[in-house]
């Protein structure tokens, strides 16, 4: 009399199962990490672009004369940011004005620059 039941899963097929899933999952797990780390940088790097074009704009209705570099400054709405101005005289009457945006990812201090000409 065969006293198997042939309606069940044994013992080692569970957790060969188990097994599986786990080398399976933990990559999947790691790469969610990794994609939320990437996301959560991209918009800091999205911010900082947004905060340098405003900056840009803001020189761009200045009048010419009033055109000047600008130390490293903290943004007013934004305290994790901070910008600083160059200002380059060149010839027939240019002036080139480049804003630099800083941020922090992770461990170091990250920029992005953005650059326009302006004349008289």
């Amino acid at each position: 009399m065969d006293v198997r039941n042939n309606h069940g899963y044994s013992l080692i097929e569970v957790i060969i199962a188990g097994l599986i899933l786990t080398v399976v999952l933990i990559p999947l797990v790691n790469l969610q990490v990794n994609i939320n780390n990437f996301v959560f940088n991209v918009h800091k790097f999205n911010t900082a672009l947004y905060l340098a074009q405003g900056k840009l704009e803001e020189y761009k209705s200045l009048p010419y004369e009033q055109v000047q570099e600008s130390p490293q400054t903290i943004f007013e709405d934004n305290s994790t940011y901070s910008y600083k101005v160059a200002v380059k005289k060149g010839e027939f009457g240019l002036k080139t004005v480049t804003v630099t945006v800083f941020y922090k990812e992770l461990d170091s201090e990250k920029g992005i620059d953005l650059t326009m000409e302006r004349r008289k």
